[in-house]
């Protein structure tokens, strides 16, 4: 058995997330997030309420923002829709920590805050979320910031079915064996975003990122096939070929190996990155279906 059940929203226990913030998980959740913005700008035509223009993002991950630079670059779009010029559209991303993207240096952490100023991004960083209302995120020292769209990007956890299971997990991700095999289950193999696999150099578990969901769904089917033929197994072994995140269609920052890359070179990798990984999961019909082949603008 290969259990590879993916991830959820994690709302930390922060008290209105679930029911008042749109999660954004998966390409179903994204199309609600867009619908709901365009929804919003159209409603501002008849009412006239600014909170309509108003756009909130809780996290400044890779999820969080990738999502503020793509938002920021469909202001003109937004203004359109709502008959507004493109300065009422305020943009905000919320953020506990004191800095974003932590996952990179310093210098490319100050390179994306100057691109998303640039964007006309309101970033609100050592701003720890207290609560959200109905239009509202209260967060800080008794501060809110009212919007009629407010986004949750905070984090995410394994699927809630791990723990539903019985699995000993955290945060439901189970640790596995260094074959990816759970304790105690020699025949059930768990991988991905359910799967806390330790990194034996850092003594810490591998992120969960594609790439190494990925080479744990690699890792396992080898090592079935290894089982099947009365070999032993292999233990999971990860070398990042690097991570990007971008800014817009044709800006990112990130590494490769371990070299920093920014601006445009960066965004060209970030594209290459992911229809690579298009090929590898869908086979050519996603590739030429989904690729990202506007490679030059």
């Amino acid at each position: 058995m290969v259990v590879a059940l993916g991830f959820e929203s994690e709302t930390f226990g922060i008290a209105g997330a679930a029911t008042h913030a749109l999660e954004m998980v998966d390409i179903p959740s994204a199309k609600k997030v867009q619908d709901h913005i365009v929804a919003k700008m159209k409603q501002y035509g008849q009412q006239k309420e600014e909170n309509l223009l108003k756009i909130v993002v809780c996290g400044a991950g890779f999820t969080g923002i990738e999502l503020v630079g793509a938002l920021a670059e469909n202001k003109a779009t937004f203004a359109q829709t709502a008959g507004v010029e493109v300065e009422k559209i305020e943009i905000y991303c919320v953020e506990a920590m004191d800095t974003i993207l932590p996952m990179f240096n310093e210098g490319l952490q100050d390179y994306c805050k100057k691109e998303l100023n640039k964007l006309g991004v309101h970033l609100l960083l050592s701003s720890p979320i207290k609560t959200i209302e109905a239009g509202c995120v209260f967060y800080g020292d008794n501060q809110k910031l009212e919007a009629r769209t407010i986004i949750w990007t905070t984090g995410v956890s394994g699927s809630h079915v791990i723990a539903d299971s019985g699995f000993e997990q955290r945060r439901g991700r189970v640790m596995v064996n260094p074959d990816l095999t759970a304790p105690g289950y020699e025949n059930v193999y768990i991988i991905g975003d359910v799967a806390a696999v330790m990194d034996e150099k850092s003594k810490r578990p591998y992120p969960t990122t594609a790439q190494i969901s990925l080479k744990t769904g690699e890792v396992a089917a080898r090592n079935i096939t290894f089982q099947l033929r009365n070999k032993p197994t292999q233990a999971f072994h990860f070398k990042s070929l690097g991570s990007g995140a971008s800014i817009g269609n044709t800006d990112a920052l990130g590494l490769v190996g371990n070299m920093a890359v920014k601006g445009y070179p960066a965004s060209f990798v970030k594209k290459m990155i992911m229809n690579k990984s298009l090929l590898e999961t869908g086979g050519t019909k996603e590739f030429f279906a989904k690729g990202h082949f506007d490679l030059y603008h």
